[in-house]
């Protein structure tokens, strides 16, 4: 077989293992993010408020907490009874974002 042969089929077989390499991590994080997802405990919304500091409502046993967390501790800023409604905020798509860095 030519070495141009040889290197082509290489190169075929690398960009093929591509997709599948991506498939099977995918596969691996979706299987550990829905066991996380359906627990007694799940995360409802995040905010940082610095490089390592964030706001964090948390949602367990039918309560939500406000939890501060920093690189060294974490504390429960407020208790809520209900838990509060978030509407669900349409974040734009790559694409759009793409249009708009081109258009500045």
């Amino acid at each position: 077989m030519s070495p141009t042969i040889s290197s082509l089929l290489s190169l075929v077989f690398v960009l093929a293992l591509i997709p599948v390499s991506l498939w099977v991590a995918r596969r691996f994080q979706a299987g550990a993010a829905g066991v996380a997802r359906q627990g007694p405990i799940r995360i409802r919304a995040t905010v940082a408020v610095g490089p390592r500091e964030r706001i964090v409502i948390v949602e367990a046993a039918g309560k939500s907490l406000l939890v501060g967390i920093t690189g060294q501790s974490m504390q429960t800023l407020a208790e809520f009874e209900d838990a509060p409604v978030f509407e669900e905020a349409d974040a734009p798509g790559f694409a759009t974002l793409l249009k708009g860095i081109r258009r500045s």
